[in-house]
């Protein structure tokens, strides 16, 4: 079961005994009220009448509690689903890197820094000839690593 699904439950959970406590709540003081433990004359409550309000108090505390436990594993699921997907990114990421070119490599790392980096900037940060960056570029991008649009006069590249 996954974290999420185990946080709905506990706060559904939690909504229903609330329920269940404000229901047993009114349903024994009608109760006993009805059947021989009423207020006393001067306003002393009976000891029941005394024990009730602690006993729903304690109740809707617990029921609290296991509707927070469950928001909180609700929202910690959200946060371990975005932890993974970048783990994923990044292991595939280097998985890519690895088969790749030392020029490649030059290429993708300036590109992963600078998203949109004009390739006349890449050419300087590179130290490539125009037709080797060119070159290079194009078999990245004929792998699906790299895109290139068109910018004016120059491209401007971004990963995939």
């Amino acid at each position: 079961m996954r974290t999420r699904d185990l946080g709905f439950l506990l706060f559904g959970l939690g909504i229903f005994v609330a329920i269940l406590v404000i229901s047993f709540f009114f349903s024994t003081n009608a109760a006993m009220s009805a059947s021989g433990c009423p207020l006393e004359a001067g306003g002393i409550p009976c000891a029941a009448h005394q024990a009730l309000p602690y006993q729903t108090a304690f109740g809707l505390i617990a029921a609290g509690l296991i509707s927070v436990v469950g928001l909180i594993l609700v929202i910690q699921d959200k946060q371990i689903v975005q932890e993974k997907k970048v783990e994923a990114q990044s292991s595939a990421d280097a998985a890519v890197m690895k088969v790749l070119t030392d020029d490649e490599k030059k290429i993708m790392e300036a590109v992963q820094k600078e998203q949109g980096i004009t390739q006349s900037t890449l050419r300087f940060k590179t130290d490539f000839s125009k037709a080797k960056l060119s070159e290079l570029l194009t078999n990245l991008e004929k792998r699906n690593l790299v895109k290139k649009q068109l910018d004016g006069k120059t491209n401007k590249v971004f990963t995939v």
